[in-house]
């Protein structure tokens, strides 16, 4: 990509994205109050908060994790639940 290429992007992302503002309720909106993202900073999360956080979802061995979360397609209790989902990949 040249450099003349690249500037013209640049110039055209930036016309495209002035009118975006984070608003007082944290979330950011163009002129017509149109959302473009529910909380300004990509995800919304604090990082100092969720370095340290525990994911119990990763201690447990492999035959407990599968015990846990393993999802079996003949069962007939998951069969009628996704059924009332409309979900017509088991059907």
């Amino acid at each position: 990509m040249g450099v003349l290429f690249a500037g013209y992007i640049q110039r055209r992302l930036i016309k495209a994205m002035e009118s975006v503002m984070v608003k007082y309720d944290g979330t950011v909106r163009n002129q017509i109050e149109q959302l473009i993202q529910l909380r300004y900073g990509e995800d919304g999360l604090a990082g100092e908060w969720v370095e340290f956080q525990q994911l119990p979802s990763l201690k447990p061995s492999n035959r407990a994790f599968e015990s846990r979360f393993r999802f079996d397609p003949n069962n007939e209790r998951l069969r009628r639940i996704f059924a009332s989902l409309h979900c017509d990949m088991f059907v």
